[in-house]
């Protein structure tokens, strides 16, 4: 990492929220149209995002060799994608601890001369074991799960819509900040905005779904969205450890994919660990 960097509080940009919509706009159509068809397409799209966030981690971590250390984690996350579609969830924590060692020892091995290499090591095997485990979710709650498209369209809508929620209510409202000494610009109206969001999905997928506990599904709705704003959270953390506002420009009005995606592995990782502790998903959720 390359140490702490203050961010002041950012003035508003009046044309973020036109480039948020648009990339939006682009951005989901391919997202559903995999989650909806599932295999090989499901695969071969979080595949493609592997890399990327891959990419985006190890420049974080500010490491002369950024190739080769984010390839060995692109192959560590692609192949826990890959296990968990074919062999299950098992083989696939497998993949994700032994590409954890080889990124480690990349990192050892790496020439980039610093008090901090043992750090640096320590963020990127961090950051593989993460990324791993919430793409080994991601994987398992679609193509494992009886219902695992209407369960991940779920968690894609309670996820976007409480963005969409923070966004909103924070931009309009401002007032107290939320976490000033990790993410200057994030807000309390925006929390609730982001839990009005996800209520809503909730409401909506009762009445679709005619789901037998309203109270369930809503208050799983709420529980997910609160989960993804730690994830967004934890993740301006680790942007601030090493001094940068986005992981890249890669998306415009968001940044980076792993900006994007923050919440949603989050969320991820914690409804994957419900469903799998509970043996499935309830019948009143869905």
């Amino acid at each position: 990492m390359r140490g702490v960097t203050a961010h002041p509080v950012a003035e508003p940009d009046p044309g973020e929220g036109t480039r948020r919509v648009v990339s939006a706009l682009v951005l989901a159509p391919p997202a559903l149209f995999a989650v909806y068809f599932g295999t090989p397409v499901f695969e071969a799209v979080l595949v493609l995002c592997c890399a990327v966030l891959a990419w985006e981690w190890t420049g974080l971590c500010n490491v002369r060799r950024l190739f080769l250390i984010a390839g060995v984690m692109t192959a560590a996350l692609g192949g826990a994608v890959a296990a968990t579609s074919l062999s299950g969830t098992v083989p696939a924590l497998g993949v994700v601890l032994i590409g954890a060692v080889v990124v480690l020892g990349a990192a050892i091995a790496d020439p980039q001369v610093s008090d901090a290499r043992t750090e640096r090591a320590l963020w990127l095997v961090s950051g593989t074991v993460y990324l791993g485990l919430s793409i080994v979710a991601l994987t398992w709650l679609r193509l494992k799960l009886g219902d695992g498209r209407g369960v991940f369209i779920w968690l894609l809508a309670v996820v976007w819509t409480g963005d969409i929620g923070a966004y909103v209510l924070g931009r309009t409202i401002g007032g107290p900040r939320l976490a000033v000494s990790i993410s200057p610009n994030k807000t309390w109206a925006g929390f609730f905005g982001a839990i009005a969001g996800a209520t809503v999905v909730g409401v909506a997928t009762v009445g679709l779904m005619r789901a037998g506990n309203a109270a369930l599904l809503i208050a799983a709705s709420v529980a997910l969205v609160a989960v993804a704003q730690v994830g967004d959270l934890a993740e301006s953390w680790v942007k601030r450890r090493a001094g940068v506002k986005d992981t890249s420009r890669l998306i415009p009005g968001h940044g980076g994919l792993l900006d994007r995606v923050d919440g949603l592995l989050a969320a991820a990782a914690v409804l994957a660990l419900s469903v799998g502790l509970m043996g499935g998903v309830p019948a009143a959720w869905m």
